[in-house]
This record gives C-alpha cells, structure tokens and sequence, in this order.
C-alpha cells in the first residue's frame, strides 16, 4: 500500500491544515485530483470561513507556508528548519522550487480576482533570491505586499529591498534583531522615510552602544499598534510625538515625568486615537507617584471595571500573561482620570508594569 504524499490535520474549527513533504509540482497537481473534496472544502471560504495552512517541506533545510485566511488572502512564510547556530550553514529554498510550489498554490486558492496578501520573513539579509520570490509573486498573482516581517542579518539590506520590491506602503512591518546585533540610531528614520505603515509597527532592535547616547529625531507614529521590544533607545520625546491606538514599550527609558506630560496632553484633547498604553521598565524603574500624578486631577479607581480587565490587557507573549490578570491582586497604583469630555482613563502600576486604558475607545467593555 503505497504512502500519501500528504498528511490532513482537522484541527480545532475552523483550521484546516495540510503538511506536505517532499513534494514536487506534479504530487501537489496530483494530489488536485485524489483529493477534490478537501480542495472543494477549501475552496468554499464563502460558506466556512476558513483558516487554511499548506506546509510545504520539499528538504530538509527548509519549508514554505501558504496560508490562505478566512478574509481570502494569501500568506507566504519562507523558513528555515534549523535552529540559529545553524542558518548561516543552510541554503535557502532554490526559487524554482518555491516557483513550482507558487504555481501549484492556485489550486488552493480562493478566486485569483480576490484581493491578495503576501508576508515574506528572511530569517537571514535580504537576498537575490528573496527578491525574485517576491517579485515572482506579484506577477502571478494579482496581489501587493501588504505585511514584511524581517529578521536582518545586515540593516542595509532592509531599505535595499523594499526599494527593490517598490514597496511604499505597508499594513504591518516586523523588524527584529537577533542575538546581539545593533542598528545605527537613525535606521528606523530612514525605513520610515520611505516606507508608510498603517496598521503596526513591530520593532525589537538595539542601539550600537557607542550610539545610544546620541539624540534620535522624534518620529511622529501614528500606526494603529506600535510594539517596541529592546526600547531602550525609544525616549519621552518618541512618546510625546506617537499618536497610535495601541502603545506597547519594553526596556523603555520613558520617565514618569514624561508619562505626566503624555496623561496631561491627552487630558487636553490630544492622542484622540490611544486606546492602551503599556509599558513595561527595568528592575530599576521604580513607581514614583508624585513624579507621575504632578498636577492630574485623579479620581477612585471603578473596581467594577476590574472583570473586563483579562480582556482588555490581553497579550500574546506567554512570558507576558502574568501581567494580564489583576483580579486577584493589589496594585501599587490604580486610579481614574476624566478629561472635559467625559471620557474617562485608568492608571495602573505594578512591578515594573505601567498600563494606561481609555475606557471610551473600549466602549464594548462598559
């Protein structure tokens, strides 16, 4: 009895998932036909929405996913198996194998007229062949590149390649340094200078030491999320300047005079788009409530509000959840602000932990 070339996952609703290894174009052609109810039930993302992930595994040193969203939209992930020590030694996927697992990718595909969304993630500096992949893309398909998810070996290489791939906007942006590498301190100016991000701004980079005391520029954020790992770099002045729904800042050198400045401008009618604000400092940031409170009008902190705060302080990262239940604890701080127009802001501090919520952005939790 001879092996299937692929293993189908029926996880949890409403997830359908496909692991295929070692798989050529005339396997994935082939398997169109073995298999037309899976590919019927995939296609019909207009009655189930879906939630499809085709893992494509033609070597060992590497895979490819394509994920295909309830919201009819295509993500492309290009990965490397092996664990960090090793990348440097591992070949990524030769592009005539991605190109042949691109075009088997119609099959699974829903209507080639829909709109399409491409997220590439070179776990090493941006190469040639990266390029090529992305640009392959584009032209088979008609799609943009909306999501840039970007692990980089050289910080050159990011603003060389979006200009390659003639990207000039994008919903979400991920940069991330790894190990102990450091960026210049006017590199975020320079991506940002040419590239528009809307929806989030995901950031985890450090400084090159002999940089970190030199001034960088304001930026003025206004994505929908701006999540700053390794912020070290990022001051009051960045704050006071961002203007973004959803503010999350690790290892950042905000100070609580600075936090003052931000809850009175806010007070005042500014930042009308902030829903939360989270800030996570060092061992040695320490509450300093006259520092934060100086000239804020506070008032007693609503403790029916408490239940919904699971929810509204929810966060992905597992070493993280500790901080997102605060119904069965005290808190150092925890009090209510209200600007002129009625809407209403609660602090909280604790270990480390600032937290800023505005309760009329989270009208669906009153």
């Amino acid at each position: 009895m001879s092996q299937t070339p692929f293993r189908l996952f029926n996880l949890a609703y409403p997830t359908l998932r496909l692991a295929v290894r070692n798989m050529n174009l005339m396997d994935l052609l082939r398997l169109s036909t073995t298999s037309p109810a899976a590919w019927q039930f995939v296609r019909d993302a207009s009655i189930h929405p879906l939630h499809v992930l085709v893992r494509i595994e033609p070597s060992e040193t590497g895979y490819v996913e394509i994920t295909v969203h309830e919201r009819q939209s295509l993500r492309l992930s290009i990965e490397r198996n092996l664990e960090m020590e090793e990348y440097a030694a591992a070949p990524l996927l030769p592009p005539h194998t991605v190109e042949q697992i691109l075009t088997a990718a119609v099959l699974v595909a829903p209507d080639s007229t829909c709109d399409w969304c491409v997220s590439v993630r070179d776990t090493l500096s941006v190469s040639p062949v990266i390029i090529r992949i992305v640009n392959y893309i584009m032209a088979l398909f008609p799609c943009k590149v909306t999501e840039f998810h970007y692990r980089p070996e050289m910080h050159e290489s990011l603003p060389r390649c979006l200009d390659a791939l003639h990207i000039r906007e994008l919903d979400v942006l991920t940069v991330r340094s790894t190990g102990q590498q450091t960026f210049p301190s006017d590199f975020l100016a320079h991506v940002l200078e040419e590239v528009i991000v809307r929806d989030k701004l995901d950031v985890m980079m450090k400084v090159a030491q002999e940089q970190q005391d030199d001034p960088i520029n304001p930026l003025p954020f206004h994505q929908k999320k701006l999540l700053m790992d390794s912020g070290a770099w990022f001051t009051g002045e960045h704050l006071l300047s961002s203007d973004c729904e959803r503010i999350e800042l690790y290892e950042t050198c905000v100070t609580f005079e600075d936090l003052n400045k931000y809850i009175k401008n806010w007070m005042d009618g500014c930042y009308e788009h902030l829903q939360l604000m989270i800030l996570l400092g060092d061992e040695n940031w320490h509450l300093d409530d006259e520092a934060l409170l100086n000239g804020i009008n506070t008032s007693e902190y609503d403790a029916s509000r408490r239940e919904y705060f699971n929810l509204a302080f929810y966060r992905e990262d597992e070493d993280l959840e500790q901080f997102s239940d605060t119904s069965h604890r005290d808190l150092e701080l925890c009090v209510d602000v209200t600007r002129a127009d009625g809407t209403s802001a609660t602090i909280l501090y604790e270990r480390q932990l600032f937290r800023f919520l505005v309760w009329g952005q989270w009208a669906r939790l009153q």
